[in-house]
């Protein structure tokens, strides 16, 4: 071993610009990642207001008003949960980090602090394209960088070895492919925006299966 290389407790060497997941810089991350969910999670429960007017009479009259934010609030927390549940995994297949995967984890975690603002978007604006198209295209941008994480793991050598990762990869990009198939769909079947999003559970299933 070199006096340029650091050695994990399994007995791989390290480069010293990477972190193996023994360390505290690793330990940090996850940490930080954590909190940023949970912080995004807290945020959600802000995008309920009951505007009654101030008359107890219209109190039964505003609560239809609050179905559209429900709906949006369901859907961003699936969507926060299974990201996070994503992200989880995603570090296990790692065996280290450096300072390029840290910053693409940053990125990672960016369109999770946008999620209650497009929710929130959603929940006042169900029937405007664009407000799907935001929700979308912030779906979009976490699951581009998720890939791109991926991608540069492998190539960096970074993965744990038991990782498959042509399947990994083509269950990831079937996700991709389909919100960014749904932007332009929601300007047509803005009601069933979300149902088209519902498309990559299955696929993934199948990717799983026969790959």
């Amino acid at each position: 071993m070199t006096n340029n290389e650091t050695t994990t407790t399994d007995g791989q060497d390290f480069p010293d610009d990477l972190s193996p997941v023994e360390t505290d810089l690793f330990s940090s991350v996850e940490r930080f990642s954590l909190a940023v969910f949970g912080f995004s999670f807290t945020l959600l429960g802000t995008n309920f207001v009951l505007d009654t007017g101030g008359g107890e009479e219209s109190f039964g009259q505003a609560l239809p008003n609050l179905v559209p934010v429900t709906v949006a609030f369901v859907i961003s927390i699936f969507v926060v949960a299974l990201y996070w549940w994503e992200h989880h995994k995603l570090l296990r297949n790692f065996r280290g980090i450096d300072t390029t995967l840290i910053g693409m984890n940053f990125l990672y975690l960016v369109p999770i602090i946008l999620i209650p603002f497009v929710s929130e978007a959603v929940g006042q604006f169900p029937e405007n394209p664009w407000a799907w198209v935001m929700f979308g295209g912030t779906m979009a941008m976490l699951l581009v960088v998720r890939d791109a994480m991926m991608v540069y793991a492998w190539w960096r050598g970074l993965l744990i070895e038991d990782v498959p990762i042509r399947r990994e990869f083509l269950r990831q990009s079937a996700d991709t492919i389909v919100i960014l198939a749904s932007l332009p769909l929601a300007f047509v079947l803005v009601d069933a925006t979300w149902l088209l999003w519902m498309l990559s559970w299955p696929i993934e299933q199948l990717i799983q299966r026969f790959y």
